[in-house]
């Protein structure tokens, strides 16, 4: 009988672990969806690493630590226009985690159409904060052109509309 309570126990104290995990990763896709940096790096451990969707290697560029990685977010807000996520779907076992979703990039004009993108990241996470995470998207040519062309058509708008 001990035994039977212990493991009630324990899987108790999984889904409470399950739980909080998975309330991080979904404050986690609102705040990236509203390009919230300051939340987005509290939901990290100051020794996180993260796996960029783009770069060289096995694991792409690896950024190291709360300094680097916001360095990166920050870059990544400047050169994105507008955009926010859609259809997030969260899967949690324990302290790793998955996330899958669309990237939705907001269109400037009926020329320029918004673009959307499937991706998904890893997560493992520890006492309530991300330590890792591993990020890919689908389609990074065709959404590095499409980015391409959107920052040339707001810059000759700029650069040609009256005043």
């Amino acid at each position: 009988m001990h035994s039977a309570s212990l493991l009630v126990s324990d899987i108790n104290i999984e889904a409470d672990l399950e739980r909080v995990n998975r309330s991080v990763i979904e404050q986690m896709v609102d705040a990236f969806s509203n390009q919230d940096i300051d939340s987005i790096m509290n939901l990290f451990s100051d020794d996180a690493i993260y796996h960029d969707m783009v770069g060289s290697g096995e694991q792409g560029n690896s950024y190291l630590g709360k300094r680097e990685i916001k360095s990166h977010f920050l870059e990544n807000f400047k050169m994105l226009p507008q955009h926010h996520y859609e259809d997030a779907i969260v899967l949690v076992s324990g302290n790793q985690a998955h996330a899958n979703w669309t990237l939705v990039i907001e269109g400037r004009s009926e020329a320029s159409p918004s673009l959307r993108v499937r991706g998904c990241d890893y997560f493992e996470l520890e006492e309530g904060k991300v330590k890792l995470k591993t990020a890919w998207i689908k389609n990074q040519r065709g959404m590095m052109l499409s980015l391409a062309i959107m920052r040339l058509r707001s810059f000759f708008d700029r650069l040609f509309s009256k005043n």
